[in-house]
């Protein structure tokens, strides 16, 4: 299993292109294989005869291990034995190879059945089942053969009745995207302490504008920017002025750039991704539509590169499309500052003697306190409140 990115320690096998007893040519595609980010298709190193195939769609494999391997005419490994595909985007190439590992040890780990007291088997299946719902071990008989299975945990629940032991449920095993998303989150809400401001934002000027590209750009369709692109382009406007929330936080360490690389949350059907608009702060309004249409798109297929998935700066997230009047996200660690929107809203104001209503939007800002103080990030959510109700920059 190749490495795919700095961090990453494992990857799921999405399918294997060639079935094992196959020809392989040297650069012909071998598997697909998704990382927490992007489903990436890994090239082969060599040619010869798949073989001694040990993972299979949907195993999760740590990198390094050896998940098969190449053979001569002649049934034979080559010499020089070492990883056997790399990937074809930011993969290992230019590794030293090593002599080929004991496939016997090296293959997909597959736990036997462990003994309990009493000169016992027992599966590793069994044996979480019985853990989960407080079993003694002892107490349970083999239902066929000297091994105690799935089967017969469930036999004895049902044989119990009551509560949840004897109802059928789906487990749902934490991985991939999901499994990073849960570990990333975790540590960014138990690392940093966050701290959230939220304001309204009249929206009237921001409609008006939309309204008015929408019948003088010529064509329309997506040379037109939408409400997704304006508040980008005015969280970017925002950051010029307040370059301390365009931030990570590295140990002891605050590092401010110079660019400003958004990271916009993409919401997937198994997890979510940032995609990254590099540079938003000099490009126009419909840029960063065209550009974030074309990374949206491709998100919703799993088709983005890594490097379109890194280096974001500061991250804006939207949930208006939900329905989400306003809500708090937990930071993209290590960056310090994250901007979440939710919908327009009319709501009722008084001016002049008269209640008038307007569209409003609920904008609020979490930062690292460790970096970035409670009235530094209210002057931030000034200024992107200010651009958005005069809109003079946006476009």
């Amino acid at each position: 299993m190749p490495a795919l990115e700095m961090a990453q320690d494992s990857a799921t096998l999405v399918r294997w292109t060639k079935n094992e007893g196959e020809y392989v040519t040297k650069g012909e595609v071998l598997m697909e294989v998704e990382t927490d980010k992007a489903t990436i298709e890994i090239e082969s190193t060599g040619s010869g005869v798949l073989s001694r195939v040990t993972a299979h769609a949907g195993d999760q494999i740590p990198v390094g291990q050896v998940i098969a391997v190449l053979l001569d005419a002649d049934g034979h490994s080559p010499t020089q034995a070492g990883p056997v595909v790399t990937a074809s985007q930011g993969g290992s190439e230019g590794k030293s190879q090593s002599p080929a590992p004991d496939l016997r040890t090296n293959s997909k780990v597959v736990k036997a059945p462990e003994r309990t007291s009493g000169r016992k088997l027992i599966s590793p299946k069994a044996r979480r089942l019985a853990s989960e719902h407080g079993l003694d071990l002892s107490t349970v008989r083999q239902g066929s053969g000297q091994v105690i299975r799935a089967s017969d945990i469930s036999s004895m629940l049902t044989a119990r009745g009551g509560g949840l032991a004897s109802v059928e449920y789906a487990a749902v095993r934490l991985r991939g995207k999901r499994k990073v998303i849960a570990d990333r989150t975790q540590k960014s809400h138990q690392t940093a302490p966050h701290i959230a401001l939220r304001l309204s934002i009249d929206m009237s000027e921001v409609q008006k504008l939309i309204e008015r590209e929408k019948t003088t750009v010529k064509g329309g369709g997506n040379r037109s920017p939408n409400l997704t692109s304006i508040l980008l382009k005015a969280a970017a406007v925002a950051l010029a002025k307040h370059p301390g929330l365009n931030a990570h936080l590295v140990n002891d360490e605050v590092r401010q750039y110079s660019c400003i690389h958004l990271g916009v949350a993409v919401a997937l059907d198994d997890g979510v991704v940032v995609p990254v608009i590099r540079d938003a702060g000099k490009k126009r309004t419909v840029e960063i539509h065209q550009e974030l249409e074309d990374l949206v798109a491709r998100a919703r297929r799993d088709r983005l590169k890594p490097e379109e998935m890194t280096g974001s700066t500061f991250t804006v997230t939207n949930l208006g499309m939900f329905g989400v009047e306003s809500f708090s996200a937990i930071l993209n660690t290590p960056e310090v500052a994250i901007l979440s929107l939710g919908c327009t809203v009319d709501k009722a104001i008084k001016t002049q003697g008269q209640v008038d209503f307007r569209p409003f939007l609920e904008a609020t800002i979490n930062v690292d306190h460790r970096a970035i103080d409670g009235a530094v990030a209210a002057k931030y959510l000034q200024t992107f409140k200010h651009v958005l109700e005069s809109a003079q920059v946006l476009l």
